[in-house]
């Protein structure tokens, strides 16, 4: 078994290196551990207090591309053990993971849905970037973690429309067609921007038949987001992985299939020095131009490998 890992591991650096033209050596510090990150969820007098004197003690640097964000320079266990952390005042994930909300763009008032919410830190950015003011829907096919994120929400205060636990790639049977205003899907994905590579283990769980079955999976979802998006709206699909198949092709697919969907220009991909755009081959498969809008980080420190791409509806009728 070991003698396999060892294997998927040089496949794993081999893929990633043709991917950003850099050698195996290189490609290998993308597969270490990252600093976490986190955001303030409430601004009470004291988390404010808490935030200023972390930053001034060194334990947090303020994120360059998201003024409330802040990189975790210290020991993690700190914050997860914090008064602000257990009052739901401030919330921690990988800074990455801050891509997807801010690319969609939430706004008040706006019927948004979150179509593969767990663990449910995208929701939680949605209503922030909202001032809790937004329709939010939720979705996950796991109804533990459903119940799990009612738990989180409430202590983060989060309103949330209404809860589905339903597959993804079915959820037009359950939630009116061209109803929502912005959609995100962070897409079930083979998770290579959580490999570990010091850890042969984390790799058991990845292979590039998965990745080949995902790519299906994948696709299925965003066809059933663009059946409940709305004539104008934006959808931003997500992974926290680096496979072209699960990223580039699925778009692809996508914008070959609905001639309706446009890839957006992602406003903040300028201001974050390790993004790079969207490839536009892969082997020997050539590829739509339009996939240079779309974003994806080159790990480093404090950021994890993602991808993320918005794309719009457009309104053919008022055309």
């Amino acid at each position: 078994m070991e003698q396999k890992l060892y294997k998927r591991k040089e496949e794993l650096l081999t893929r990633t290196s043709e991917i950003f033209g850099v050698t195996n050596a290189i490609s290998e510090t993308f597969f270490k551990p990252k600093k976490m990150s986190l955001t303030v969820t409430k601004n009470t007098p004291d988390t404010i207090e808490f935030i200023k004197g972390n930053i001034t003690n060194g334990n947090l640097i303020i994120l360059p591309w998201n003024t409330n964000g802040y990189i975790i320079n210290g020991d993690k266990h700190f914050f997860t053990h914090s008064t602000p952390f257990e009052k739901g005042e401030i919330y921690i994930q990988n800074a990455s993971s801050l891509l997807p909300t801010l690319s969609l763009d939430p706004k008040t008032g706006e019927t948004i849905l979150d179509m593969c919410a767990a663990p449910g830190g995208k929701t939680i950015n949605i209503s922030n970037s909202t001032n809790n003011q937004a329709n939010i829907y939720v979705n996950d096919e796991n109804n533990t973690r459903i119940q799990s994120m009612k738990k989180m929400f409430e202590l983060y205060g989060i309103k949330i429309n209404s809860y589905f636990s339903q597959p993804a790639q079915y959820l037009s049977k359950h939630l009116p067609l061209e109803y929502f205003d912005k959609i995100l899907i962070d897409a079930p994905c083979s998770g290579e921007g959580l490999i570990n590579i010091d850890d042969i283990k984390t790799l058991g769980y990845w292979s590039t038949k998965k990745i080949k079955r995902l790519n299906g999976l994948q696709k299925s979802i965003i066809a059933e987001g663009y059946k409940l998006l709305k004539p104008g709206g934006i959808l931003v699909y997500s992974t926290c992985t680096l496979a072209p198949e699960e990223n580039e092709l699925v778009i692809n697919w996508a914008i070959d299939n609905f001639k309706d969907l446009t890839i957006e220009k992602i406003e903040i991909k300028s201001n974050i020095e390790n993004a790079t755009n969207g490839i536009t081959k892969w082997r020997d498969k050539e590829l739509s131009k339009e996939l240079t809008k779309c974003l994806r980080v080159i790990p480093n420190e404090y950021m994890e490998a993602f991808f993320v791409c918005k794309l719009k509806k457009v309104n053919i009728k008022n055309n």
